[in-house]
């Protein structure tokens, strides 16, 4: 019997809009608190109040200052909203539009789909930026919806928001920042079927052994870790999102068997599969962090 729900579900845009500005206020909340996935990004900035959320199964605070990004296809879960704020939600084509300006963004700081950290905490003059052109951007997605103005608003947003982010361990060399950015790429696109380091090394067109060795330096981790990873993140949204069945699960994320599938989940999670998405299903009905 198929399951009645084969994927986590996609919540859409509130309208066909490129760009939307919604205040806390003014949004319909209830399908919110059920784990879905965007078929857009947002950008969560919160101005009063403190609320909970998860994005991929890992609980945030939205405390006033903070503003956190989403990809379209995080798994996000809102468990308490906060008094007051803003969320923008805008499509791929925009996110695309800001990405071919500033190349260097791709993948990399709070844009970086592999960041366990998608929130910065705005400064006094980014904050000054945010009140300037939320208001203007609203007023534009409603009147000029695909005008150049409303581009280069959201473009002025993102820009500012990711130079706030703050790498722990920045790279220096352009050249290595560039290879990891690609490789973090095609780990995103290619994690269901490609697990060991050849594949990715020979489409960035270096040794394994080097590219590993770059990984480890920059990362901590070598090729293998850093698609485990992603590929844990997925396992999680199929089983704390969806009601697929474990045999679903495994032919989606291309496991071999049930037993491998089952050594890798309580390897990277100390707990079963089965254990996991009850332990999520738990916290839905309850809504506790």
């Amino acid at each position: 019997m198929e399951s009645k729900l084969a994927r986590v579900p996609f919540q859409k845009m509130l309208n066909e809009f490129p760009v939307q500005v919604v205040r806390l206020s003014e949004l319909p909340h209830s399908s919110s608190f059920k784990p879905h996935r965007h078929s857009f990004y947002m950008l969560f900035w919160t101005i009063k109040g403190k609320g909970y959320h998860r994005i991929n199964y890992r609980s945030y605070d939205l405390v006033p200052g903070t503003v956190f990004f989403m990809h379209d296809g995080h798994v996000h879960q809102m468990l308490e909203y906060p008094e007051d704020g803003y969320i923008i939600l805008f499509k791929q084509t925009l996110f695309d539009d800001y990405l071919r300006s500033n190349p260097q963004d791709e993948q990399n700081g709070l844009f970086d789909y592999f960041n366990r950290q998608p929130f910065v905490f705005l400064d006094d003059s980014v904050t000054a930026v945010f009140q300037a052109l939320i208001p203007l951007t609203a007023k534009d997605a409603l009147n000029e919806p695909f005008g150049r103005s409303l581009n280069i608003d959201l473009s002025l947003l993102l820009f500012q928001t990711n130079r706030l982010f703050t790498n722990p361990n920045p790279i220096q060399d352009n050249t290595k920042i560039e290879l990891l950015r690609k490789l973090k790429v095609l780990i995103n696109a290619h994690f269901c079927t490609q697990r060991d380091a050849p594949f990715y090394s020979q489409a960035l067109g270096l040794p394994a052994r080097k590219l590993n060795e770059i990984t480890r330096k920059y990362f901590g981790k070598m090729v293998k870790r850093l698609v485990a990873d992603r590929l844990l993140t997925e396992c999680e949204a199929l089983l704390g999102g969806t009601n697929m069945l474990i045999k679903e699960i495994i032919i989606d994320l291309n496991f071999a068997d049930n037993a491998h599938f089952a050594y890798f989940f309580r390897r990277e999670k100390k707990m079963t599969p089965s254990n996991f998405r009850k332990k999520m299903h738990d916290l839905q009905l309850n809504k506790t962090v």
